[in-house]
């Protein structure tokens, strides 16, 4: 599944910490459930009576977490925002650290009001859908941040459940790009795929 969630994502050579997968040093999860996505943060932080240099900075500093998030593979949470801000304090990365955490509570707080992930098209039994597998979680969680339409993201899980479904009793975390040609050949044998589909 990493090989599929690594088509998705775009490849970043600056990470501001490589996060370890199984938890780290604090014991957490990194693939845990996003407490939600947050889509339109930008357009409802600009309607808040803040100043120029406020806002630019609370703008910054949600930027470079959700890219941390991004770049780490981890999903969006109080817990990995806890650890970016450690971590942006133990390099030095910014000297607005303070107008950062400010704006990142304000992110969380507003992302709460605003409920669950609702990209415009969404059907509301789609927006409560975060997946029921950890992998489909993910998966889901990065279409989305990426601005996925209703329509691709369903595409996506079904192709996806359907790789799964051909790996057996193996986890989808484990799948590698043979696996995923394999998948892809026995699809083209047996004539179940159209290769528009398949270009996808």
């Amino acid at each position: 599944m990493n090989f599929v969630l690594a088509q998705i994502e775009r490849p970043c050579k600056d990470k501001v910490m490589q996060n370890d997968p199984g938890g780290g040093e604090s014991g957490r999860s990194a693939l845990a459930r996003p407490e939600f996505i947050f889509v339109n943060w930008r357009e409802i932080l600009n309607e808040v009576p803040l100043s120029v240099p406020q806002r630019s900075a609370y703008a910054a500093g949600i930027e470079a977490y959700l890219q941390y998030c991004r770049d780490n593979g981890i999903s969006v949470g109080v817990a990995t925002a806890m650890d970016f801000l450690s971590d942006a304090l133990r390099r030095g990365i910014t000297p607005h650290l303070d107008r950062w955490k400010e704006g990142l509570r304000w992110y969380f707080i507003e992302g709460r009001k605003h409920g669950k992930p609702r990209p415009p098209g969404v059907p509301s039994v789609g927006q409560a859908d975060t997946g029921t597998a950890p992998w489909e979680i993910r998966l889901i969680e990065r279409l989305r941040l990426k601005h996925y339409s209703w329509r691709t993201e369903q595409t996506y899980r079904q192709w996806a459940w359907r790789l799964a479904a051909s790996l057996g009793g193996h986890e989808m975390v484990s799948a590698s790009g043979e696996d995923l040609k394999r998948f892809l050949s026995e699809l083209a044998v047996r004539g179940a795929g159209q290769i528009s589909s398949m270009q996808q």
